[in-house]
């Protein structure tokens, strides 16, 4: 996988191997680390429900995924992994989220090396997602959050190397797992939203060419079909609250379990759940504060970046379906950042 998506990058060959066995480092250190103790924790409500929909007979699986508001591309590739084994083990079931958590390692690095062009960028980054609490998370658990991750950084490593080399077959490429990135999530189409900003932003610098006006037209129309057939989301039975915008970008900065929960905020009133995490909301701060501060330091080079415009996109909008929805939006919504 490197070696094929550094071969239409002008490098030195002693950097490419030095490329190839660092980030086969962190994709090992990253294996490791989401193999530990996989079957430690038993199948929770979600991790049993999926496993359910996956060994639902073919002619109703479509239906049944419905019940985790979803379309089946996940529960496709889980039955293919677990069967129609009565009671498939943990470690199993998980195999398809730790499989697609380990390859996003590398892929990460040469998404970053392909748009920054420095390697110690590049090891950085597979290294701090090998290490990432909240994908480790993920990668064990049985759902479509590390799959859908892997998929948006594959599509968006393919995004940038056919708008670099302009061929054919890697406009396929781009296509399909654009594609793939919608069907498995709904919030996909985030990232359909950020390449087209980068389009119109480069617009002046690249205008597209007809190859790449039918890749983007096509993605573009299958991926609004795909939405249609999105089951609605259920609404929660209670009124909608302005505290969830605060919920779901503290959720972004620090994760699940961390400061109040929104049914603290909403059972024990603003101050009462503050008070109560004091000290996690004093670090999470801490933490913010320093990140405001590298982007002051940094304004121009930071606003004008493609992980910015990524954050910024999808942020902005899990805030605005937080406004006007009666869903508590948490960070699973803005994995694609």
């Amino acid at each position: 996988v490197v070696h094929a998506a550094l071969s239409g990058i002008n490098t030195e060959p002693g950097l490419k191997r030095r490329m190839v066995i660092v980030l086969l480092i962190c994709t090992f250190i990253g294996l490791g680390l989401r193999v530990f103790q996989l079957d430690q924790q038993s199948f929770w409500t979600d991790e049993i429900m999926s496993v359910q929909i996956a060994q639902s007979p073919m002619s109703d699986i479509r239906q049944e995924s419905g019940r985790a508001s979803s379309l089946p591309t996940y529960f496709l590739a889980l039955r293919a992994v677990i069967g129609d084994q009565q009671k498939p083990g943990e470690a199993r079931a998980r195999a398809l989220s730790v499989l697609a958590g380990v390859l996003a390692i590398p892929l990460l690095g040469l998404l970053v090396f392909t748009i920054r062009g420095k390697p110690l960028e590049a090891y950085g980054a597979s290294f701090l997602l090998a290490i990432s609490p909240l994908h480790i998370w993920y990668s064990q658990e049985v759902r479509a959050y590390a799959l859908l991750i892997t998929a948006a950084i594959a599509a968006w490593l393919a995004f940038e190397k056919s708008r670099h080399s302009g061929r054919v077959h890697q406009w396929i490429i781009y296509v399909f797992l654009a594609i793939l990135t919608v069907s498995l999530h709904k919030t996909g189409v985030i990232l359909l939203a950020f390449f087209a900003a980068v389009v119109i932003l480069e617009w002046r610098v690249r205008p597209l060419g007809r190859l790449e006006w039918m890749a983007h037209a096509i993605v573009m129309v299958v991926s609004l079909y795909l939405l249609s057939l999105y089951p609605s989301s259920y609404a929660m039975d209670r009124d909608s609250s302005i505290l969830e915008i605060g919920y779901t970008f503290l959720t972004f900065a620090a994760g699940y379990s961390f400061g109040p929960s929104i049914h603290e905020l909403q059972s024990m009133g603003t101050l009462a759940a503050v008070k109560a995490n004091l000290v996690q909301l004093a670090m999470a701060g801490m933490v913010l504060i320093g990140v405001a501060l590298t982007f002051l330091v940094n304004f121009k080079a930071v606003i004008r970046s493609r992980e910015f415009l990524l954050i910024a996109i999808t942020v902005s909008s899990v805030f605005m379906l937080s406004l006007v929805s009666e869903y508590a939006f948490n960070i699973r919504y803005t994995l694609l950042a």
